[in-house]
């Protein structure tokens, strides 16, 4: 039987001690566990960019994964640590939306709020229970998988209520900046999935794409398609969502767009 695999999603960051310690309880427990790095650079508190994250990767893992995402902004407070448990992989987080994405990714069977001390160190301290609480648990699962040793099942937890792209009465579809990545690529809420029913309503339109106080002409499958340096583009990315971005540019900082700020898209023939 293969290793057990262990990912971790994380805003730690790399220049601490924090992800080291989480590796070090997880061999402590189960040195025959692999731990692999998906990122340790999601913004900070950024549960929603977590969750698209972990959704994203999923099925590039040998079934099942324990997959860790860690983006704790509640750390100490009354939010629950959870197990999730899905036809694929394992899921353990806190419960503030980050398996949103994965509910019907990977058919959830299950969620635990994970309250079994004896699995967990027993020297807790409240702000990281990355090292304390779901490293440890992580460590058990891959030795047992057995989900039921760490809690009871529970019917009621986190989603996000991640908005949906709206058409406005110039027909225009309204989206919106999701997050950005480290290199200040927009992530917006417009999925591939959905361009058949934009092309079904708008055959043969050519779309424009308006965000702060730029207009972006049709979209490009690679970066290298626009012809200069700092020129604007939009495309789907590795997420399968629309990303505007600038060439060798950071397009956050060059375009002046935030998270939560809007995305136009318009069509015509």
């Amino acid at each position: 039987m293969p290793n057990p695999v262990i990912s971790l999603i994380t805003d730690f960051g790399n220049k601490q001690h924090l992800v080291g310690s989480m590796k070090g309880v997880i061999a402590g427990i189960n040195p025959e566990a692999e731990v692999i790095d998906v990122t340790h650079e999601i913004s900070p508190f950024d549960i929603v960019q977590a969750a698209f994250v972990l959704q994203s990767i999923i099925n590039y893992f040998p079934v099942p994964t324990i997959h860790i995402a860690v983006v704790d902004p509640g750390v100490g407070s009354e939010r629950k640590p959870i197990l999730a448990v899905g036809e694929k992989h394992y899921y353990l987080c806190p419960d503030n939306g980050i398996i949103t994405r994965v509910l019907k990714e990977d058919n959830i069977s299950k969620v635990i709020h994970i309250d079994g001390d004896h699995y967990m160190l027993k020297r807790r301290c409240e702000t990281f229970h990355g090292r304390d609480v779901f490293a440890p648990v992580s460590a058990w699962l891959s030795k047992y998988f057995n989900a039921s040793l760490f809690g009871e099942e529970v019917s009621e937890y986190t989603q996000l209520d991640i908005p949906k792209p709206l058409i406005t009465p110039e027909q225009t579809l309204k989206c919106q900046v999701l997050f950005k990545d480290n290199f200040g690529n927009l992530i917006t809420n417009f999925e591939l999935s959905m361009m058949d029913g934009v092309q079904s309503r708008f055959p043969d339109s050519t779309i424009r794409i308006r965000v702060g106080d730029v207009t972006i002409e049709g979209l490009k499958s690679h970066y290298f398609e626009v012809q200069n340096r700092l020129d604007p583009l939009a495309l789907f990315g590795s997420m399968d969502l629309l990303e505007i971005a600038v060439r060798e540019g950071n397009a956050a900082e060059i375009l002046k767009v935030n998270p939560g700020d809007p995305v136009y898209l318009s069509f015509s023939s």
